[in-house]
């Protein structure tokens, strides 16, 4: 990894469980938010640290820019090198989302949104949907001001509880492979799908009924 872009003015702050040491050429920044959550609901138990405790936020800079890792699959499918969008791309983590309980307070999110441009990123990656009008949403505001200097951003599209064929943020998502599955009817028909379950690794009977899936409710 290089050095971080000599125009790069933030650092990465101690807190619970992460001391500045951690921060290298990959991830030359780390801070957390939660002045607002904190102010609003005192009684909330939430980490004062920028390290991830769920996997999410992980996850979601992985994704961004994970360096290359060869040999990766997923229970023998997608043999091959996995990475991020941007490998190389040094990484500066912004915390404010801590649980699923309380949320994220809009303060936090401007606050860490308005510190990230004064660090100078080059691209903003977030996994937060929007909510309301863009000319009420403080997520959509605050990105504004982003592009306004410049910078990049990109955010989740939303994957939970939303209609069918609806999305909280219009970005393009793609998956540059497929993975097929044929499955035989009991009158020898063979129909050819999608599947990311690896029979050959799994104890599964030969012969399994066709389930409605509307009819399986919470099982």
């Amino acid at each position: 990894m290089p050095e971080p872009p000599e125009r790069w003015k933030g650092g990465c702050f101690c807190g619970s469980d992460f001391n500045s040491s951690l921060c290298n050429r990959k991830l030359i920044g780390a801070r957390f938010f939660n002045k607002g959550i904190k102010s609003a609901i005192p009684h909330a138990t939430l980490v004062d640290s920028a390290r991830d405790t769920t996997g999410h936020g992980t996850h979601v800079a992985s994704t961004a820019a994970g360096n290359f890792v060869h040999g990766a699959h997923y229970f023998g499918y997608g043999s091959g090198t996995a990475r991020g969008m941007s490998p190389r791309a040094s990484l500066a983590i912004y915390a404010l989302a801590f649980d699923q309980e309380n949320g994220i307070y809009a303060s936090d999110l401007i606050a860490a949104i308005d510190s990230a441009i004064g660090d100078g990123i080059d691209v903003l990656s977030l996994s937060i949907a929007s909510s309301g009008a863009l000319w009420e949403d403080p997520l959509s505001i605050a990105t504004f001001a982003a592009m306004e200097k410049g910078i990049f951003e990109t955010r989740a599209a939303g994957n939970a509880g939303l209609p069918l064929r609806n999305i909280d943020s219009a970005v393009p998502w793609d998956l540059d492979r497929e993975f097929a599955a044929t499955v035989v009817l009991g009158n020898g028909l063979s129909i050819t799908g999608s599947s990311l379950y690896p029979l050959n690794d799994m104890a599964i009977p030969a012969h399994l009924p066709l389930v409605y899936v509307n009819a399986c409710g919470n099982m």
